[in-house]
């Protein structure tokens, strides 16, 4: 029994292999660990023959290893793999399918690369993927400026505090008026910033002699923190406001005005 072509499936653990003769007929099925693929392979095949592999990372690798064996190694692009493919996907099947998509006189393959090769294309794409991600990260810094920016968007500090969806929502009929939690509209990104901010002042505040200080731990000794964190944090929403509207800076003085 003398194999001509092996296909190869590789995985993270376990490697799938399939060998024919020069007639195609399968002659060679198994199933291999990481560790003992390579030298079941070299007990069981000659110099000469030729092993397929889809081309990915390891493969390239494991191209280097079999080449100065004497080996021809062929890798093929994935997409020219599928079509051969039989039936329903699975290991055995995607082994077959690389042996007889090798032994087509058209098809395509790839060199196998060099380490320096490899090396050179993995800093290509660590720099696109690093652009990707400086680009969508300077796209939300620039979301997060629209949110609010110079606040003129709102007539009344109550519409931006609204507007970040920390003012209570309503149910009324008639004469009757009932105020619901908060209605969690607008960004949600914002409004959690400024309660877990709030919040965070909630705990320090009675440690602390200051007007808006004295204020929240009022309101959290009469109500539920949660309370006193939100009520803050809609507090501060207006305060900003007033800061972005008309330009001035932080006053503690006018805080709990």
């Amino acid at each position: 029994m003398k194999l001509s072509r092996v296909g190869i499936d590789l995985a993270k653990n376990v490697y799938q292999l399939h060998g024919v003769d020069r007639s195609g007929k399968t002659l060679w099925k198994r199933r291999l660990k990481r560790h003992q693929w390579l030298k079941v392979l070299l007990d069981k095949t000659e110099p000469g023959c030729v092993i397929g592999m889809e081309a990915c990372a390891s493969a390239h690798h494991w191209g280097r290893e079999l080449q100065p064996r004497g080996y021809t190694v062929k890798l093929i692009p994935p997409q020219f793999v599928k079509p051969y493919v039989k039936s329903n996907k699975n290991d055995a099947r995607d082994a077959e399918a690389i042996c007889e998509a090798m032994s087509r006189p058209n098809m395509r393959f790839v060199t196998v690369k060099t380490v320096e090769q490899q090396d050179i294309q993995a800093t290509h794409r660590i720099r696109e993927e690093l652009k990707v991600r400086r680009t969508a990260k300077a796209n939300q810094i620039r979301g997060l400026v629209a949110t609010v920016g110079d606040a003129r968007q709102y007539h009344k500090s109550r519409q931006m505090a609204a507007g970040i969806g920390i003012t209570p929502k309503q149910h009324s009929s008639g004469d009757k008026h009932r105020l619901l939690g908060i209605s969690k509209r607008g960004d949600v990104y914002l409004r959690m910033l400024m309660i877990h901010g709030a919040r965070s002042v909630v705990t320090r505040a009675k440690h602390k002699d200051d007007p808006l200080s004295h204020w929240v731990t009022e309101i959290a000794t009469r109500r539920h923190p949660n309370v006193a964190a939100v009520a803050l944090a809609n507090k501060n929403a207006r305060i900003a406001w007033a800061m972005l509207r008309h330009k001035t800076d932080y006053d503690p003085e006018y805080a709990i005005r």
